[in-house]
């Protein structure tokens, strides 16, 4: 059995969904607003973009010059990135959504308001500690952040159908393949993240909804 840092390859699996647990918090957390409501093409975007800057480092290019944002084509990345997307298809596959390649292609990809290098320094820090945290590789805590962002997919669809998140992470998945990260030092102020839009519920709904007392658990997250 293959091993990695004295790890079994199925613990190693163990640790890349605690990891995805833990990124999808601190996703929401970073991405979310006060309430923790997220912007579905903000959140996915964001996790895509992470996943493929996580692939970047595993390629250990020397780049000195670079500035972050600038583009980086590469034979690693384009051998390399649609395994994100492989990891993406297979977790909505287990979670029952049909991939058929023809609906996966009637979607578009949907553009944020938060520009690359904004969003790696939001979050590239938090995924890095718990990659340390669980003894995971750049490769496989990128994998962890595909798992994230089908995760992410399945929840947001309601607000963003299935095919039009998917094709959204591909096309992160690529530019974050593709694109010099900011340092983890970076101590640049984090930007403003750009808020979801009011949510209304019909008034039969309002009129329908128990109060909620101090003994009912609140969920940690909300897409709308």
């Amino acid at each position: 059995m293959l091993s990695f840092r004295g790890m079994t390859e199925e613990q190693i699996v163990q640790a890349q969904n605690s990891a995805a647990n833990d990124l999808i918090e601190a996703l929401v957390a970073k991405v979310g607003g006060p309430n923790r409501e997220v912007v579905p093409v903000e959140v996915i975007s964001t996790s895509a973009r992470l996943a493929g800057s996580l692939l970047f480092r595993s390629f250990n290019f020397s780049l000195p010059d670079l500035q972050p944002g600038n583009v980086v084509l590469s034979e690693e990345a384009n051998t390399e990135g649609p395994k994100l997307i492989n990891v993406t298809g297979g977790m909505l596959q287990n979670m029952g959504v049909n991939m058929d390649q023809s609906m996966m292609q009637s979607g578009t990809n949907h553009k944020p308001d938060l520009e690359f290098v904004d969003a790696m320094r939001l979050i590239q820090k938090d995924a890095v500690d718990i990659m340390n945290k669980l003894g995971l590789s750049y490769v496989q805590m990128a994998q962890s952040a595909a798992m994230s962002t089908a995760f992410l997919i399945h929840q947001c669809q309601g607000q963003l159908s299935i095919p039009n998140g998917f094709n959204t992470a591909v096309y992160f998945y690529i530019e974050g393949t593709k694109t010099f990260p900011p340092p983890l030092d970076d101590t640049t102020p984090p930007p403003a993240v750009p808020k979801p839009a009011p949510h209304h519920p019909p008034a039969s709904a309002t009129q329908a909804a128990p109060a909620t007392t101090p003994s009912q658990k609140k969920p940690w997250w909300k897409f709308w």
